[in-house]
């Protein structure tokens, strides 16, 4: 997705930086390259996420819109709010 590459600077314990080089080190890959994985797929996922509530947001609203629309006889009863 990137326009180019950026290096990044983060800091963590040296028990996580090891435990880190061994699962780098297990799946074949250089520490640089699993992080990167790793968050471009939690920003996949994030984006996943919002374009997902959006589209339920407007459903939401849709329904709710149309609701007022509906007579109340007609709609089952657990559906009908308690009054």
């Amino acid at each position: 997705m990137g326009v180019g590459k950026q290096n990044l600077t983060v800091q963590l314990d040296s028990e996580t930086v090891r435990r880190a080089e061994v699962i780098a080190a297990e799946r074949g890959r250089s520490m640089s390259a699993l992080v990167s994985q790793l968050i471009e797929e939690l920003t996949a996922a994030h984006e996943r996420y919002e374009r997902s509530r959006e589209a339920a947001l407007r459903t939401m609203a849709d329904v709710g819109q149309h609701a007022s629309e509906l007579d109340p006889a007609s709609t089952p009863a657990v559906a009908r709010p308690r009054v």
